[in-house]
């Protein structure tokens, strides 16, 4: 149990007696006004009951369990629409119809983009200063992002002289990547987590199909993050940048005044931006490659000609081995290498080994 139910059940007691007290004496009323002395026990016996079904079916509206522990959420207690508190999973007790829960789950959400259009690289120069020119590039980014937990303190971006106000004593301003005017501050997820309440345009985040509702609503901001970033920089360092350039667009998701991010409470902790692919026109795309490709079978004709003199080696090895066998047998090393076919590595056939035979018979090699 919460710690306010004990409050909240004391509420309960008395709206209980209340209603009991205002139905009885409505049934009372009718029954001595309208009915015979006969039927008014039976009318008080009505009352009693459908009082006793009122209280019931009030009760069950007013308790509430917020998640399960296979789906653990959280959620935001409202008071005529008004959020007035963040709670995480566990039994709660609401006055129905005043108050109202929205659930929030406390899982990461997962959310893929594709610019195919409309994305241009920056004019500059390269290291050596010659021009490169504006292209057209295709950025596939896939979007982490959770809700704000109840039970945490985040950083989220907000004015500096409010920021130092949220800094524990000696600690440091940050600004860095934010725009100008703006500095990391630490508030409670709780907080973050009520106006995500305010302004994320979904009724139910915990019901199926809000994944698809989530891509759809921070589909624009994520396209507009990516163009302001990427349309800043040259071809070159968007291909070789990545994670300065998934930094820099996080920063601007997280603070652009506006941005669905920045407006509904999304902090620091809770967002990451990855870049999947970076693709440029073919022409350009080969031309990256093709140093890669060259140093690939550079290193494939390397590692073939090493094998080759490895092979040669042992062979020549080989031939050693049996030419000495033939020495150490007695035959002459002229006759040895013969033999083994020392030249092109070839041993003799049977004719010629004849031949051979015979032409040292008659004494023409010693």
């Amino acid at each position: 149990m919460r710690k306010h139910m004990p409050k909240r059940f004391e509420i309960w007691i008395i709206a209980v007696l209340i209603m009991t007290a205002v139905l009885l004496l409505t049934f009372l009323m009718i029954s001595t006004k309208w009915m015979p002395v006969m039927t008014r026990s039976t009318a008080l016996g009505v009352g009693i009951l459908v009082t006793f079904l009122i209280v019931v079916f009030w009760t069950r509206k007013c308790i509430r369990q917020v998640g399960t522990p296979e789906l653990p959420t959280q959620a935001v207690l409202a008071r005529f629409a008004r959020p007035v508190d963040a709670v995480g999973l566990g039994l709660l007790f609401v006055i129905w119809p005043i108050e109202a829960l929205k659930e929030f789950p406390t899982g990461q959400y997962v959310m893929n983009y594709r610019i195919a259009e409309g994305l241009y690289s920056k004019k500059g120069k390269d290291e050596k200063g010659r021009d490169l020119s504006s292209l057209p590039m295709i950025v596939e980014a896939s979007i982490y992002f959770r809700f704000p937990r109840t039970d945490r303190i985040y950083s989220f971006p907000m004015p500096i002289e409010k920021a130092k106000e949220t800094l524990e004593e000696g600690g440091k301003l940050d600004s860095e990547g934010l725009r100008e005017g703006l500095s990391w501050g630490r508030v409670l997820g709780k907080e973050l987590l009520m106006r995500t309440y305010y302004r994320l345009p979904i009724r139910n985040p915990k019901e199926g199909g809000s994944e698809d509702k989530l891509h759809k609503f921070f589909e624009g901001a994520v396209e507009g993050g990516l163009r302001h970033v990427m349309g800043a920089k040259t071809f070159i360092e968007c291909k070789e940048e990545k994670p300065m350039i998934e930094e820099e667009v996080k920063n601007y998701l997280l603070s652009a005044e506006g941005d669905p991010f920045f407006e509904c409470g999304i902090p620091k902790e809770c967002l990451n931006l990855e870049l999947k692919d970076v693709r440029f026109p073919e022409d350009i795309e080969q031309a990256w490659r093709a140093p890669e490709i060259a140093i690939r079978e550079g290193e494939a004709a390397i590692e073939k000609a090493i094998r080759k003199a490895e092979a040669a080696k042992s062979e020549r090895e080989r031939i050693k081995e049996i030419t000495k066998g033939y020495i150490d047998a007695g035959v002459s090393p002229n006759v040895a290498g013969l033999l083994t076919g020392g030249v092109e590595g070839k041993a003799m056939s049977f004719e010629q080994l004849r031949d051979l035979a015979i032409f040292k018979a008659i004494g023409g090699l010693k």
